[in-house]
């Protein structure tokens, strides 16, 4: 699986504001990347 951790801190923060997920670590896949944060460029950088 590929991680993207080219916005992870943001994307933790809004996370962590919704207090959906742990505050302390996060892995997104680059399709839950791509979908949280509509990066249609991050495809480019794998």
């Amino acid at each position: 699986m590929t991680y993207c951790a080219c916005s992870s801190k943001r994307i933790q923060k809004q996370y962590r504001q919704q207090k959906l997920l742990p505050p302390k670590k996060i892995n997104l896949s680059i399709t839950q990347h791509l979908y949280l944060t509509k990066h249609a460029f991050a495809l480019s950088k794998y």
